[in-house]
């Protein structure tokens, strides 16, 4: 067993070459977490930060570029943050398992799944060219389990073993892939970009023996353990390791009823500060049952300041060794069969290792009964270890999709539910059953564009609950900034258009600044620099994004000219028009001469929205035409009204003529 950090062990296993797709399931969810630290893993060759903002500006401009693969997240409902949503457009799935009343079910798994280019493959773009890495073990997608607990992981690698196609049966991972997406409760079944591609790569992939996998909607982690261990290997000894433990003593008993002949070593859960996770009544009957308290046979692992979570059962037989790891604590929810009738398990998976036995097999060693004795009890409340339902789990299952270009809240609501109602935005409606779509008003987009998350509170007999949801999010490029610097700073990047790296120090410098200490974004934080010819400035940047995206000497190719004209003119991000035009705005309300937004309203309908649409034929962008059309629509409302604000200006023959003279260069 070797200590590794997780992190560098799949940015190795990646080795730069491009990811295609990305699928993980976690029992907690930590949002931030997983975009500022995880989710960089799957860009080669990235610029990531440790300052947020500067790192959601880099994701917008990776998401123009098409740098980012698809990627799909599972985790439990309950378990995940309810503090703060995804801010990106990943597709995100909260499972509620279904569970007998009275009983805490978790979504448990702790599983990676990263479809990446193989590097010794060659350049074809085929699965032949591809590579599956597997990651199965105990480890949330959380600060804790990636970086502060000790945890235990399990990477292997797939590749292209079959020359076609298997077209009917299906491999254990793919039955994986297909169950878990059952439990999302989309029609037929469906798949996400993501699980697609990993799903159709396993098609090519027969799985070796030696990959034995264990996962709990195909059979008990009873059942899993009786299967694949031989009776006739006689265990002796079985060593476990799990931070959690059910209340009574069923699975010693199960385990002692199994290998008559085993000696049962348990590991003592302690905290980093050495405090036992246990309540001492059980801790005491698991020992007067039989099981033999212990401690790392290692002794650098004893000294290790960390907090258990890893779970590793070990079989020791007259040949062999049986290592068992993954996500299954030794609590009775998560040896169960999930999806009985009245379920009362838990969905886990794990993987199994077998070796041949070595001098030095054991991994833990008794502890002697003075440790014993001066042992600090500080049991852990936790979602894993409760076998009872301390609290009410049973949240409306509404899924909710917000799609940021049209400004709207859709939800589904299969069931009837009483007293449920949005809570903070959309003026606290009534949710009910059916399938509705709601329009946005501007304090609700301003308040979902800092935070989307959506919160539902839900009235009963005995008391107000309020339960939170992460969206789908479509068109997350329209999706508002929640920090706003000065449109000076734009003219900027402007200017540096084709610079990536003077772009991404602009980035960088601007976040930095609008970051205090505590890393709250203050706004008030960037002081613009002064421009002794404000106007002159706004005209030369005009210029240079103009030349950037219309010039026919340095367009690049059709497809990567359509996708900067729509990041630059429909995006919401630091260097785009209507990030620019939002600020313009803003300027105005603060006392700014408004003739200054007016030219340049003026210049971007006529020499860039105007003007890509006659450039683009009709029957191949249809949808981005029809856009631009609304915006240009919008933007001469908003011209007018600002014109008739403006002395001298009011009269519509000398806008037209300043529009006309704008038009000369495209007429």
């Amino acid at each position: 067993m070797n200590q590794l950090i997780l992190k560098e062990e799949i940015k190795e296993k990646i080795d730069g070459q491009k990811v295609y797709a990305v699928l993980m399931y976690s029992f907690n969810f930590d949002p931030i977490f997983f975009e500022n630290y995880v989710m960089p893993l799957f860009i080669p060759d990235n610029d990531f930060s440790d300052i947020a903002i500067y790192n959601k500006i880099l994701w917008r401009k990776y998401q123009k570029d098409d740098r980012i693969p698809p990627v799909t997240v599972y985790c439990d409902f309950y378990a995940k943050d309810r503090s703060v949503a995804p801010s990106l457009g990943y597709s995100i799935n909260c499972i509620q398992v279904p569970e007998k009343k009275g009983y805490i079910c978790n979504f448990h798994p702790k599983h990676i799944f990263i479809l990446v280019h193989d590097k010794g493959s060659g350049a074809n773009a085929g699965v032949k060219s591809q590579k599956l890495i597997v990651v199965t073990g105990s480890g949330n997608i959380t600060p804790s389990g990636w970086c502060d607990n000790f945890e235990v992981f399990s990477i292997r690698e797939f590749k292209a073993n079959k020359s076609k196609p298997r077209s009917t049966t299906r491999n254990v991972l793919q039955d994986v892939i297909r169950s878990t997406a059952h439990l999302n409760h989309l029609p037929n079944n469906s798949l996400s970009g993501a699980e697609e591609r990993i799903h159709t790569f396993l098609n090519y992939v027969d799985i070796k023996s030696d990959f034995v996998y264990h996962h709990s909607q195909k059979q008990s982690f009873k059942d899993f353990i009786k299967s694949e261990i031989p009776e006739d290997e006689q265990i002796q000894k079985i060593e476990i390791i799990s931070p959690f433990f059910s209340a009574d003593t069923y699975l010693l008993e199960t385990l002692q009823d199994s290998f008559i002949h085993a000696e049962i070593s348990i590991l003592i859960p302690r905290l980093k500060t050495n405090e036992v996770t246990l309540k001492k009544e059980t801790f005491d009957l698991l020992h007067e049952r039989g099981a033999v308290w212990s401690k790392w046979n290692n002794s650098d692992f004893n000294k290790e300041v960390r907090n258990l979570h890893a779970k590793i059962y070990r079989f020791h037989g007259k040949e062999n060794v049986y290592t068992i790891l993954g996500s299954v604590n030794f609590t009775n929810p998560a040896w169960g069969k999930c999806f009985t009738d009245d379920n009362q398990s838990n969905v886990e998976t794990a993987v199994l290792y077998k070796e041949k036995i070595t001098e030095n097999r054991y991994l833990l060693k008794p502890v002697n009964e003075h440790e014993l004795e001066n042992l600090q009890f500080l049991p852990l409340e936790s979602l894993e270890n409760n076998d009872a339902n301390p609290f009410v789990r049973y949240a409306p299952d509404i899924h909710f999709k917000l799609d940021w270009k049209k400004r709207t809240l859709s939800y589904e609501l299969h069931s009837k539910e009483k007293g449920v109602r949005f809570q903070n935005i959309l003026n606290d409606i009534p949710i009910v059953k059916g399938i509705h779509c709601k329009a946005l008003s501007d304090s609700d987009i301003k308040q979902l564009s800092a935070n989307t998350l959506i919160e539902i509170a839900v009235r009963t007999k005995e008391q107000d609950l309020v339960y939170t949801y992460y969206p789908e999010q479509l068109h997350v490029e329209s999706k508002p900034l929640e920090f706003r610097l000065s449109v000076l700073h734009i003219l900027d990047y402007w200017r540096n258009l084709g610079d990536e790296l003077a772009s991404n120090q602009l980035s960088r410098m601007f976040a930095q600044r609008a970051t205090n200490e505590s890393g709250v974004i203050q706004e008030e934080l960037v002081e613009p620099k002064s421009i002794l010819n404000e106007m002159a400035s706004y005209f030369n940047a005009l210029i240079k994004l103009e030349n950037y995206l219309f010039n026919p000497g340095k367009r690049k190719d059709k497809q990567t000219w359509f996708r900067d004209l729509k990041y630059y003119l429909f995006t919401e991000n630091i260097d785009t028009i209507p990030n620019c035009l939002v600020m313009l705005e803003k300027d105005c309300q603060a006392g700014k001469p408004k003739s200054l937004y007016w030219m340049v309203l003026q210049i971007v309908i006529v020499n860039f929205y105007e003007n890509a649409s006659k450039l683009l034929p009709d029957f191949e962008h249809a949808d981005f035409r029809n856009d631009i059309l609304s915006i240009v629509g919008r933007l001469k409302k908003r011209s007018k009204q600002i014109a008739n604000q403006i002395p001298g200006m009011e009269d519509v023959e000398v806008q037209n003529w300043v529009i006309k003279e704008l038009k000369k260069n495209y007429d």
